[in-house]
């Protein structure tokens, strides 16, 4: 029994360096440029940030993107969200960075898959993308936001 709990151990701690999430050093932190409430680049999503700051319940809308400095919330239907957990952050270019995290989602029951998604920031805008595979072929996926708070 100690030899299979010792395997399935190693098999954890491979599983935490293989997601870039190490043992020892700070946790992974979103970019300060990134961090507030963004909602959707669309008039609905002006209209729900202006609900958002007049409201100041903090009760999100499907559409809205919370960045926090180790969580991103990506609020959807109702009141779920899927949660990024960070795991590593990388600076590629001015104002851009790949961002890995463990993904949750509703029912918060699954494994967490580990996600990749680029983000940037360009014109006050906040461009999120990431690969996704449609209809046989692998496609980039972008989505606009602007800034609420």
């Amino acid at each position: 029994m100690k030899r299979i709990n010792g395997w399935v151990n190693g098999l954890l701690v491979a599983a935490m360096l293989a997601s870039g999430a190490a043992l020892a050093g700070p946790p992974a932190q979103t970019p300060s440029a990134l961090r507030g409430v963004w909602f959707e680049d669309s008039s609905l999503g002006e209209h729900h940030c202006l609900q958002y700051r007049l409201r100041r319940s903090g009760e999100l809308v499907p559409g809205t993107l919370v960045v926090s400095d180790r969580l991103i919330a990506d609020a959807k239907q109702g009141v779920q969200e899927d949660l990024l957990f960070l795991t590593r952050v990388a600076k590629l270019a001015d104002e851009s960075w790949q961002i890995e995290g463990l993904l949750d989602v509703y029912p918060y029951e699954q494994i967490k898959p580990l996600r990749a998604y680029g983000y940037s920031v360009r014109d006050s805008r906040l461009l999120r993308s990431r690969a996704v595979h449609r209809d046989g072929q692998d496609v980039i996926e972008t989505q606009t936001y602007v800034r609420c708070i």
